[in-house]
């Protein structure tokens, strides 16, 4: 079943991606928007068995988002902290 919901979704050329450049600086001057970042997969058969494969529709970036850029989480990132997903 989910090789044939595979069928029917068609790779788009390229994707929309939101790029922080740098670290550690001011973020308005290292955020941009990319409209043409190349795809992580050339194919959907370049996808394993347990990949997952999610088409976003919409994002945001939040205060950590600028936070972390801007170099303020430094301390706390580069703990090794315990856990996983």
């Amino acid at each position: 079943m989910q090789q044939k919901a595979l069928q029917k979704f068609v790779l788009p050329a390229a994707m929309r991606a939101n790029v922080v450049t740098a670290f550690g600086v001011d973020f308005e001057k290292t955020y941009k928007v990319v409209n043409d970042m190349p795809l992580p997969i050339k194919s959907l058969d370049a996808l394993a068995p347990n990949d997952v494969l999610i088409n976003v529709q919409a994002c945001g970036v939040n205060p950590v988002d600028y936070k972390m850029a801007s170099g303020n989480f430094r301390p706390i990132l580069s703990m090794n902290l315990p856990g996983g997903v």
